[in-house]
């Protein structure tokens, strides 16, 4: 009954008409958000019986949890934390937003491509990629919640492995206890390989419902991502060596983060100064 759920879950963008808006928000809610949900829930559904109504509702509602059943286990921060992770969410979504508004007012065509991607890479990272994981944070630490932190200065990672420990936490749990964790007769690089594959091909769906043109370059991007991650996994540069592996995890990740964007592209126009990933 819950695959059948979830297969009804991914189909739905399908009939969700031509709005681009419209289509974006029902294929986010319905495939990135509901059916992982789901998922997760059937895989521990004993975790649900001791549970109220209310907290099902809350827990669907509450679209930053996905691995509900690790949720519960999570400790809860002070509330003086809690309200600085507010203050600082609302001042990374301010500098991001205000970064990609005069971004996406510049005319870069007689710009560098690399430099016009770095500076929308940093708005984005500031008002969503970070900042909004900080905020959701705050908010649900104020309204009593427990919570992991969702992430933990991604820009900070040693290795491609430690950003992916570092950034959009939750989603990583998921992915952990309910493809990695799963897959106890592969080796350990097999398990990596799986979960990155299993990201890229929900990423490269979501886009493709999206009426993105290019959304195998965001599968591309998974795949690359997930051999750095098997070639780093077990690395802790430390001294001067992890300040040059800083520098050297944001020169990849910016580099490589080109194909998700061209990705985008196709359905909201990211790039114009690079005339192969125009829509």
């Amino acid at each position: 009954m819950t695959w059948g759920m979830c297969l009804v879950l991914f189909a739905l963008p399908w009939f969700s008409g031509t709005n681009i808006v419209y289509r974006a928000i029902t294929t986010l809610v319905c495939c990135a958000i509901l059916a992982p949900k789901l998922l997760d829930a059937a895989i521990a559904p004993e975790v649900w019986s001791k549970r109220t109504f209310r907290c099902w509702i809350f827990y669907l509602a509450n679209t930053f949890v996905l691995c509900y059943r690790k949720h519960l286990l999570d400790p809860q921060l002070s509330q003086r934390r809690n309200r600085f992770l507010c203050l600082r969410g609302v001042v990374q979504i301010g500098v991001g937003s205000a970064l990609l508004y005069w971004a996406f007012n510049t005319n870069w065509e007689i710009s560098s491509f690399w430099f016009e991607h770095t500076i929308k890479l940093v708005g984005a990272y500031l008002a969503v990629f970070d900042g909004g994981f900080v905020l959701a944070n705050g908010l649900l630490g104020c309204s009593g919640g427990a919570y992991m932190l969702f992430s933990r200065h991604p820009f900070l990672a040693r290795t491609p492995a430690e950003f992916w420990r570092r950034y959009n936490r939750d989603a990583g749990r998921f992915l952990r206890e309910d493809v990695y964790a799963r897959l106890t007769l592969l080796p350990l690089s097999a398990r990596i390989g799986a979960v990155f594959l299993a990201n890229g091909l929900l990423h490269a769906y979501l886009l493709l419902a999206m009426g993105s043109q290019m959304a195998g370059a965001v599968f591309t991007f998974f795949v690359i991502q997930g051999i750095a991650v098997v070639f780093t996994w077990r690395l802790r540069p430390k001294g001067f060596t992890a300040v040059i592996a800083v520098l050297l995890t944001i020169t990849f990740n910016i580099t490589t983060s080109v194909l998700f964007f061209s990705s985008v592209n196709t359905v909201l126009k990211w790039y114009e100064t690079f005339s192969a990933v125009r829509p």
